[in-house]
């Protein structure tokens, strides 16, 4: 982050000097490489006969295709990142995992890691253990809607993360990040005429 100065309240001649800071932005180049679809066949018979509702029974299966596709592809990124080049893999008994939390969050917030937005990525083990736990804070004791917290996959919240499981992670893992430390695009193809 651009760190900001100071100058002498009412000073004289170079005390009133100001220094000037640059910014800077790293870039690098991001390459579309795949097309995720679900490709449908039906006959004018199964369209004419045997369909009720195209969009309940075929539109909504091909779209939760295509979005299981993409989030295969975001753990595979996520759990294939090197990690242990930055000796950011620790392992842990299950009775230490929120003091591996808690040691984790220092280690980012001393990397000057923004702490708004972090996410504890969870397998189903983990979950499972979490949930047994009564330190966690849970949504649903919180006032939130158990179904809009089902909905998104949250848990509940240690040290101020929300907690997020995933059943395509290792059972056993657990990620501590920032969404944006993963880049992931996507875009719409053009609609049919």
């Amino acid at each position: 982050p651009s760190r900001g100065h100071t100058r002498v309240l009412r000073g004289a001649g170079a005390q009133r000097n100001l220094t000037v800071s640059d910014f800077t932005e790293d870039s690098f180049p991001v390459t579309l490489t795949d097309v995720a679809y679900h490709l449908a066949i039906l006959t004018d018979e199964e369209l004419t006969f045997d369909l009720r509702n195209f969009a309940s029974q075929i539109l909504q299966r091909q779209v939760r295709g295509v979005a299981d596709i993409l989030e295969e592809g975001c753990v595979d990124m996520i759990q294939n990142a090197p990690y242990a080049a930055n000796g950011a893999i620790h392992q842990v008994a299950p009775a230490d995992f929120f003091k591996a939390v808690n040691a984790a969050r220092r280690a980012l917030d001393e990397a000057l890691v923004p702490s708004s937005g972090r996410i504890l990525l969870v397998g189903t083990a983990v979950a499972e253990a979490l949930l047994n736990d009564e330190r966690i804070i849970r949504y649903d004791s919180q006032g939130q809607s158990a179904v809009s917290a089902l909905q998104e996959a949250r848990l509940g919240r240690i040290y101020g993360y929300d907690i997020i499981v995933s059943m395509l992670i290792d059972h056993g893992a657990a990620y501590l990040f920032l969404p944006t430390a993963f880049i992931m695009a996507t875009r719409t193809p053009a609609l049919p005429l």
